[in-house]
């Protein structure tokens, strides 16, 4: 086609716009939107694919895993619950310095992290137990104010079961033992029961121990999900780990950190953690107590709970709660709160604390601003808030086959921009050396442990009741049981018990040695890398060259003859990288859905707007215009459209786009937390967000346009001329 010849093409494509201005403006507005869509939309998804990206490859998995070639299962950092509900075969990484030098020698390796993924429950024990641990406390430290504190204490439980035990004992098929706990209770709170217990200490708290203590519930244990690393080194490689409170864990040093997440939501006093949610429902979700059904069911159901506190106090504790309650109450209550006379002093004391506390509970939408802030400012620092306070050790037993331990509780963590994310909070944090007690892999801490038992247990054993408490350096030697024989303790009977308490004293003292040895000690990097993982996370310099680097380390892996298979990020998540690939394909299909609503509109316009021009059409044909010429002339117009329309749309798409990236899409619901990887999506825009929206409409509409024109080529000048607009 000559030169001369699409120069009259352009003349007559561009007249032609503009004589049916309005039909181009209505075409043009919707290719318009078409592109606008398609550069937003591809936009947020990329970058909400990155941010998932980024939220997890920098919290948790890195960009690639690494683990046991031989293992019978694939590698899940990141299911529905961890691993605690079906144990998965990985094997182990042997020896992770020969491992990690490998694959550190990778010219875009960044780190390489040792992991291992496992769960532990943690048991507190019920309210008789710590009580007791106090009062064997106040009394080897000679501490009497403290030894009659918490034997008010104790008798203030004791008043509880008994009553508990008394209303219970009527509707009881088992009446025999209820009678029988109440004759034990009643037994307690006798004045030859504690002349006895000053006299014998240990044989009344041994009472207590094996008759008080069962008859109340065993708190419910902790489930933690633990990941284990070289916290340092995690901390570094991974940037998104913030410190919330606490300390960090020293270099080397063996301890726990748990996510803050966790900490608030399971281990926090549940009353407290009522407040919480209760606060958030109404200032985060601007939802109101009075027209929510749930609200108003979780505040009956839980404010029950204040029992707790009062088998947590003591006489002190409860008469100072009482008195801030009574000045808190208003005094238009404080008359229907009083308690009927009762012979008991202490007890109408109780029951009127009882009275203030269901009046604090009672949350409605007007009360519940003012309580929330006396709760945190004057009872929270009368209970124990959370179940484990920074710096305490925190007694683990590795679930499912392995051993236990007491780990020191340093701090609390997040991963930044992610916090209330749900994957966020999977894992705890716990060292390497731990870990590899708790699975029982044999490491020089645990074959110097064993020569040292050897020698000290040859004439000593624990009983199974008490076996815990002493390899966690408890107080109670009574769980000690002397095997050795007449002969060699001796037969005077004196020496036999002086040399019993000083065997068992020497091994419950060695034990509380040899743990604080432990939390005391500080591994070297070569120390803590000459052992087994069951993984290791690799960070890459360039995430864009992922497969690139996957399939070159999988290269090296062979060449060294590594007994290692490798996954990318994704795969390694688990149900969560199953859940993104969920959302990225339906995200996928709303764009493919957008194309093909485009096309089909493009190509009606364009129908109808070429059935309309049959006369122009006829009119050209009949002066000499070829089918060429005619064709050219619909795709010529077809183009100039699209381009200024589709110009403009991806122009606005832009402007939209840059704006939302410096204000942020916040995450309406957890589902979108999830997508945005965190509360707020902040998208970007690349190039090919910018051109690919004008080239898919281009094609679009190119396409649309060449059914019409044909159509349009292959009518008779005769007909075309006699078809009326």
């Amino acid at each position: 086609m000559s030169f001369s010849v699409l120069q009259l093409v352009f003349e007559l494509s561009w007249r032609s716009l503009w004589s049916h201005r309005i039909k181009s403006v209505v075409v043009g507005i919707i290719i318009l939107f078409g592109v606008f869509l398609l550069v937003v939309a591809d936009a947020l998804l990329e970058s909400a694919n990155t941010a998932m990206e980024s939220s997890i490859t920098s919290s948790i998995t890195g960009h690639l895993q690494v683990y046991d070639q031989a293992a019978e299962d694939t590698l899940s950092l990141m299911g529905i619950i961890g691993n605690r509900g079906a144990k998965p075969s990985l094997g182990r990484i042997a020896n992770f310095k020969a491992v990690r030098d490998v694959l550190a020698s990778h010219p875009n390796v960044s780190a390489v992290v040792p992991m291992g993924a496992d769960s532990a429950i943690v048991y507190q024990g019920n309210a008789v137990d710590k009580t007791l641990t106090a009062l064997r406390q106040s009394i080897k430290h000679n501490q009497s104010a403290e030894k009659q504190n918490q034997i008010q204490k104790l008798l203030m439980l004791v008043d509880k079961l008994e009553e508990q035990y008394g209303l219970t004992i009527d509707i009881s098929n088992n009446q025999e033992k209820f009678s029988s706990a109440i004759e034990d209770l009643q037994t307690v709170k006798t004045e030859s029961f504690w002349r006895d217990f000053e006299k014998n200490p240990e044989s009344s708290l041994q009472f207590l121990d094996t008759h008080i203590a069962p008859l109340v519930s065993e708190t419910n244990p902790i489930f933690l999900e633990f990941l284990a690393t070289d916290i340092t080194r995690f901390k570094a490689a991974f940037y998104r780990f913030k410190l919330v409170e606490g300390e960090m864990l020293p270099e080397g040093a063996r301890g726990i950190m748990i996510n803050h997440t966790q900490y608030e939501e399971y281990l926090k006093d549940r009353i407290a953690r009522m407040f919480d949610v209760i606060h958030d429902a109404l200032h985060k979700e601007n939802r109101a107590i009075k027209t929510d059904l749930e609200l108003q069911y979780y505040i009956r159901r839980r404010s029950k709970e204040y029992q707790l506190w009062l088998l947590s106090l003591d006489a002190r504790g409860a008469e100072k709660m009482r008195r801030e309650l009574a000045i808190f109450i208003p005094s238009s209550f404080s008359s229907s709160l009083q308690p009927e006379p009762h012979s008991n002093v202490g007890e109408a004391e109780d029951n009127n604390l009882e009275f203030y506390l269901q009046q604090f509970l009672d949350l409605n939408d007007e009360n519940f601003d003012r309580h929330y802030q006396f709760f945190y400012d004057r009872i929270a620092p009368m209970i124990q808030l959370y179940q484990v306070n920074v710096g305490d050790l925190v007694p683990l037993q590795k679930l499912g086959p392995g051993s236990s331990l007491k780990a020191k509780f340093y701090g609390t963590f997040q991963f930044e921009g992610v916090e209330d994310s749900g994957f966020s909070g999977i894992y705890n944090l716990i060292d390497l050396m731990s870990f590899r007690d708790l699975y029982g892999f044999m490491t020089e801490d645990k074959k110097r442990e064993m020569v040292q038992l050897k020698k000290e247990f040859s004439t000593v054993e624990f009983d199974r009741a008490g076996v815990e408490d002493a390899l966690f350096g408890g107080d109670s030697a009574s769980s000690i049981v002397d095997f050795g024989t007449d002969d060699e303790k001796g037969s005077d009977s004196d020496s036999d018990s002086d040399n019993d308490s000083d065997s068992e004293s020497s091994v419950l003292v060695n034990t509380r040695e040899r743990m604080q040895v432990l939390i005391d000690t500080r591994y070297t990097s070569e120390q803590l890398d000459q052992g087994p993982v069951l993984s290791a996370a690799l960070v890459l310099k360039d995430p864009a060259l992922l497969k690139q680097t996957e399939e070159e380390i999988n290269q090296l892996i062979k060449e060294k003859s590594l007994p290692l298979q490798i996954i990318d990020w994704q795969t390694a998540a688990g149900f969560v990288g199953q859940m993104i690939q969920v959302m990225q394909i339906v995200l996928m299909t709303f764009i493919v859905f957008v194309f093909c609503i485009s096309m089909v509109v493009v190509n009606n316009a364009m129908l109808m707007a070429t059935m309309q021009r049959y006369p122009e059409i006829g009119t050209l044909r009949a002066i000499g215009a070829g089918r060429g010429i005619i064709l050219g002339m619909f795709f010529v117009e077809s183009l100039m459209l699209t381009l200024i329309a589709g110009g403009l749309g991806a122009l606005l798409g832009l402007v939209l786009v840059q704006y939302l990236g410096m204000v942020g899409i916040p995450a309406p619901t957890y589902e979108f937390r999830f997508l945005f990887g965190g509360e707020v999506l902040f998208p970007h825009i690349d190039e090919d967000n910018i051109y690919l929206g004008p080239l898919v409409i281009i094609a679009v509409s190119i396409v649309a346009t060449l059914y019409p024109a044909l159509l349009a080529t292959r009518v008779p000048p005769v007909v075309a001329l006699t078809t009326q607009e």
